[in-house]
């Protein structure tokens, strides 16, 4: 994961940092006004004026808040390292010696307070520079305590200052310019790139990695270079001719998947390549091997077959693998003909799949084979950021219900853990195929129950419980896991997937009317 931390002034002035840290970072934390929660006693009158540029200026990030691309300092991080500097810079340490005696009884009488902040950000940094110095000084150390990089321009001289006078290591990354900055072309960049850009995050983690680690760092571009190979079908020729050279006359045809895990071609008419797009992903062709080499081809529903997993090259450094392709399509309840029997070949599925030996079963998976309040404290961060028309509190209700479940007290069965519409094959109104095996695992079996909400309705809902059977605790259980995707979808996917954030709300509100009804 990339970690990157922005300073506020970058924000206010849309700086180039600004531009690419919130294009490629995974995560990323700046210091807001409000995380500075002490009162400022020596200027207690509010600066309307100041507020009201800073508002302006602030504007722009709403939408990166609320998308979770930019956090606050929400553990008080930041803060508590800039008022540490805020006190040093007082006292004179970190002043040239011609400026300690004027300044050091003024700094030290107040408080670095949101305000005090606001009016220096409103006038761009030159209201007091003492400010800017402590709030970079303090985004330096909270970088560093976090093993996070500060991304900064090239031409910024105090950035450059304070990082080479840091007693701890510092990951800096010098970003390239981004022309045109406003908050709807992050957002679309961030979407059209979500996949490539995978690659380039995981180069400047290792760039990261680096500096921390004490070597001499590489350049990110120096590190793609080595890494990064663009998937083409030209590529997917050479590895399938080299390798497989039984297919060598099949056509290859890249397949238009909206999937950041991995690139997939088409190769001929009935089979995939299927390509990890980063580095991160390199290992999950061998255990997609372990797995399905363990799961029957027919469990009443279709599980496509493995055909061959590739072997890294130097030009693409990763395993690859060939599937069997199932025609047909991703379904919804209206693809379905008779959706309770669709329903009731669903659960047949369910528990046939839960009925086979675990023994041997490939190591990790998701994270969905544990007891769902596994992930109660991020369930409850994702639904502060729902929209506001969503009732929480029913939200908040219904989850407790989940997480009060009795936990699985049977053997680890197998799940797959996803099974969503979107990795189902239905064909002529009835499913035919089960998808996308790359996170099953064996554990708790309640995860593979979310079609019930996912893609069914009440009528089709019991069908599949019937067919399934499954009891009392698992079918809370699961409507938790169900919960869990909904809430986390509708605010992470809203403006970067809309068609999916919209499945999400249609699978919360059935959750919602079931869980009033039962």
């Amino acid at each position: 994961m990339l970690s990157l931390v922005l300073s506020p002034y970058d924000l206010t002035a849309r700086s180039r940092s600004a531009a690419l840290s919130l294009l490629l970072g995974d995560t990323v934390r700046t210091l807001a006004p409000a995380d500075l929660a002490e009162p400022d006693t020596e200027h207690a009158e509010s600066h309307a004026e100041s507020r009201a540029e800073f508002a302006r200026q602030w504007s722009w990030t709403r939408d990166l808040f609320d998308e979770g691309i930019l956090t606050s300092d929400a553990d008080g991080t930041i803060a508590a390292h800039t008022r540490r500097v805020w006190e040093r810079v007082g006292s004179g340490v970190l002043t040239a010696p011609a400026r300690k005696p004027k300044r050091a009884s003024a700094a030290l009488a107040t408080v670095l307070s949101p305000d005090r902040l606001i009016r220096d950000l409103a006038s761009g940094g030159r209201a007091d520079p003492t400010v800017r110095i402590a709030v970079e000084g303090g985004i330096m150390r909270a970088a560093s305590d976090r093993r996070a990089a500060v991304a900064r321009d090239t031409s910024d001289a105090l950035l450059d200052r304070l990082i080479d006078r840091a007693t701890e290591p510092m990951a800096r990354v010098a970003l390239p310019v981004l022309d045109a900055l406003d908050e709807e072309s992050l957002l679309e960049l961030r979407r059209l790139l979500s996949a490539p850009i995978i690659d380039v995050r995981s180069a400047i983690a290792e760039v990261i990695d680096a500096c921390y680690a004490g070597a001499e760092p590489n350049r990110v571009r120096d590190v793609c270079d080595r890494r990064v190979t663009p998937i083409t079908d030209a590529l997917v020729r050479e590895l399938v001719d080299r390798q497989l050279p039984e297919y060598s006359s099949l056509a290859i045809e890249q397949y238009d998947s909206s999937g950041t895990v991995h690139a997939v071609f088409r190769l001929g008419l009935h089979m995939a390549v299927r390509l990890p797009r980063a580095p991160a992903f390199a290992t999950g062709p061998v255990r997609l091997q372990q797995t399905l080499h363990r799961i029957p081809t027919n469990l009443g529903i279709r599980v496509p077959a493995l055909i061959a997993v590739g072997q890294p090259t130097e030009r693409y450094p990763s395993h690859w693998s060939v599937i069997e392709w199932i025609d047909g399509i991703n379904p919804t309840i209206d693809d379905l003909k008779t959706p309770q029997r669709a329903a009731s070949d669903l659960g047949n599925f369910v528990k046939s799949l839960h009925q086979i030996d675990p023994a041997n079963a490939p190591a990790g998976g998701s994270y969905r084979a544990a007891h769902v309040s596994s992930v109660d404290s991020a369930f409850r961060q994702w639904t502060e950021r729902l929209p506001a028309e969503i009732n929480r509190i029913s939200v908040l209700s219904v989850w407790e219900r989940c997480i009060a479940a009795s936990p699985w007290d049977g053997e680890p069965v197998w799940l797959h853990s996803d099974l969503r519409g979107d990795n189902m094959i239905a064909r002529d109104g009835g499913l035919v195929a089960i998808i996308d095996w790359d996170e099953a695992t064996v554990g708790d079996p309640s995860a593979d129950h979310i079609a019930a909400w996912w893609l069914f309705d009440g009528d089709s809902r019991a069908a599949f419980r019937t067919a399934s059977a499954a009891d009392a605790d698992t079918w809370r259980r699961a409507m938790g896991w169900a919960l869990h995707m909904a809430v986390a979808a509708i605010p992470y996917y809203h403006a970067s997937n809309p068609a999916f954030a919209a499945q999400a709300r249609r699978a919360l509100d059935a959750i919602l009317v079931d869980a009033a009804e039962s």
